[in-house]
């Protein structure tokens, strides 16, 4: 655990605290990390930096790109859209319970992907 505590930025005085006497930042690094640790190599992550401050959301998106860096495939669902421009390969927008747009590259923008969340055509948002 202690690699993968470092991974994530979470102090190895921790590790023996149980989740739920952790504060909410230590709490969503302390679960990445035993997520990472038993070997998995897909995360699947729902809002992983929500309610957290601003260095610890750097810390688990360091996590996450080092996770996928070293091969693990993310699947990842967040409502902040500037976390999925900084941190997606591909993203897909879903609208009337499809989904609507696939983007990918130099499409993963704020602009792009609200014209999407709302029903809009990706060109429309690109003219």
């Amino acid at each position: 655990m202690a690699e993968s505590s470092s991974q994530v930025d979470l102090s190895p005085r921790y590790l023996d605290f149980r989740i739920g006497d952790l504060s909410g930042g230590n709490q969503q690094k302390a679960m990445l990390a035993r997520a990472m640790q038993t070997g998995a190599r897909i995360l699947l992550l729902y809002d992983p930096t929500r309610g957290v401050d601003v260095g610890t959301k750097q810390s688990i998106y360091a996590a996450i790109r080092c996770f996928a860096e070293s091969g693990g495939a993310v699947l990842l669902y967040s409502s902040e859209l500037p976390e999925l421009v900084h941190l997606v390969d591909r993203c897909l927008v879903v609208y009337g319970g499809r989904i609507f747009a696939e983007l990918s590259g130099a499409d993963i923008d704020e602009r792009t992907m609200v014209a999407a969340l709302t029903g809009h055509s990706i060109r429309e948002a690109v003219a």
